[in-house]
């Protein structure tokens, strides 16, 4: 094989000569390759514009290999199709005298026009483009990365020749290397199914999404202690993998987090993912959040990632939140899109079977036994936290992006079974409720309404054994806060 110019990109995080090869997909939990990667966690995502040899094909026939001692063997690879969609069309044909609060549901379409995923099965729709475009997003994961091929292998069989494109997968400050080759498959030739890493099934209690879903909300809800109740569209939706699921009861209702990496018990860790103004405030939670309106923008499981994206949050029917779910690793990405409000508190309230687990963050590297007993820690912006202890390890890093000038961040920490603060959802204890709060006003964010403050907030999660080391922890961070970076140089036979 002869290589010819190269195109650079950053990772977002993320007949052989002498050998046979293989169509069978890579082992799970790593691969045979050759590779000095340290990165079993990491996607790595491209877009079409750093790989333009493969622009125009139909993303069934993209196919990935990597090469090592047995030759070729397939790996994952998902294309996920983007467009210049309006986010707000997810509302398309809502009519907001149908709405609890008709005045939130007005002025939405159009809004929020960017590149985003798009989905046949939402109100946002397809594709118009079907094939491999220069804004969809092609991704695998770095640990599927081998050796180099030698110069002159043959490809793979069953590949169109002149389609491949070699990829090289760096480490930053590092000697890690790792190869992926792309190919067009032919038409003619059969490919065997590769199971996926992830298994993200959304569903609605309600039935098929675009027939029944309740767009417009409900009523509002005088009474907002509501223990587990849902809100307007209940779910029964379901993450899984070979190290942890989840489990959502309704758009904005995250209840459910089982780490199933090493020898962990898999038991239920978490109360709630938590939303409010600030810690006790009830006035607008992850619960008042589900009953007002909102709609889904996509719902997408493939075999590397799944993706779940929808809007509305009360009077924010733009507030969007994106989860991405990948094999060992998650992320929860909050973008705030709403009038002034008094601040903001993001947090995950364990459930008692969390007790005995240790928890830390860079404030408190030392750690807290979480038991339900108040603990004395210190406070301020928040990097990262982890949470280890028989039933796994998590480690999560947080991130604020903002153009807003002078907001205050904090940390919020109470393991208390009979907290001082009102238990707004979920249980009546908080075990170890941790996460990042900005105690500032934060100005209008809403574009409906004039607004040029942005905020978004980001959670990274990896999910691991139980109780690895502190070393090993800090590396995850050290890695998270750095992604691979890509090189791309297309292949001439």
């Amino acid at each position: 094989m002869a290589l010819t110019r190269q195109w650079f990109v950053r990772a977002l995080l993320g007949g052989c000569i002498v050998c046979g090869c293989s169509d069978a997909p890579a082992a799970p939990g790593g691969g045979r390759g050759a590779t000095s990667l340290q990165r079993d966690f990491e996607p790595v995502v491209l877009t079409g514009d750093s790989i333009p040899s493969l622009a125009g094909t139909p993303p069934a026939r993209i196919v990935g290999y990597r090469f090592d001692a047995a030759g070729w063997t397939r790996i994952p690879v998902q294309v996920d199709e983007r467009a210049m969609v309006a986010i707000g069309d997810a509302y398309r044909g809502l009519d907001p005298a149908t709405c609890a609060q008709p005045g939130w549901c007005s002025d939405l379409a159009g809004r929020v026009v960017q590149i985003y995923y798009t989905d046949a099965k939402t109100f946002i729709g397809a594709d118009p483009d079907v094939a491999f475009d220069r804004n969809d997003e092609l991704v695998f994961m770095a640990r599927d990365a081998g050796s180099e091929a030698p110069v002159g292998a043959s490809r793979p069989p069953g590949v169109s020749a002149g389609s491949g494109v070699k990829l090289t997968v760096s480490e930053p400050q590092s000697t890690g290397r790792g190869y992926v080759y792309l190919f067009t498959r032919s038409d003619t030739v059969a490919t065997t199914a590769i199971a996926p890493y992830v298994v993200y099934n959304f569903a609605p209690a309600s039935g098929e999404y675009l027939a029944t879903y309740n767009r417009a909300g409900l009523s509002p809800d005088a009474n907002r202690r509501t223990g587990d109740a849902p809100g307007a569209n209940p779910e029964n939706s379901t993450v899984t993998t070979r190290f942890y699921s989840q489990h959502f009861a309704d758009r904005w209702i995250l209840d459910r987090l089982q780490i199933s990496a090493g020898g962990s018990t898999a038991a239920d860790i978490l109360d709630r993912y938590k939303n409010s103004f600030g810690p006790g405030s009830c006035a607008r939670t992850e619960y008042t959040g589900s009953r007002s309106e909102g709609a889904f923008i996509v719902n997408i499981s493939g075999p590397v990632r799944g993706i779940r994206a929808f809007v509305g949050f009360n009077s924010g029917p733009l507030v969007q939140r994106e989860h991405l779910f990948y094999e060992q690793y998650a992320e929860i990405t909050t973008f705030l899109r709403v009038h002034p409000i008094p601040g903001i508190v993001d947090f995950f309230d364990y459930s008692p079977a969390a007790a005995g687990m240790t928890y830390r963050n860079n404030l408190n590297p030392q750690g807290v036994i979480i038991d339900g007993r108040p603990d004395v820690v210190r406070a301020g912006p928040l990097e990262w936290e982890s949470v280890q202890g028989p039933p796994g390890t998590m480690v999560t890093t947080h991130t604020v992006s903002t153009n807003i000038s002078g907001l205050v961040r904090t940390s919020f920490y109470d393991d208390a079974i009979t907290s001082s603060f009102t238990q707004c959802t979920g249980d009546e204890f908080a075990y170890s409720a941790s996460g990042s709060w900005i105690t500032s006003n934060i100005p209008n964010t809403d574009p409906r309404l004039g607004a040029t403050a942005t905020l978004s907030l980001r959670r990274q999660m990896v999910f691991r054994a139980p109780n690895v080391s502190t070393t090993t922890i800090d590396s995850l961070v050290t890695r998270l806060r750095a992604p691979v970076r890509v090189r791309a140089e297309p292949i001439r036979d």
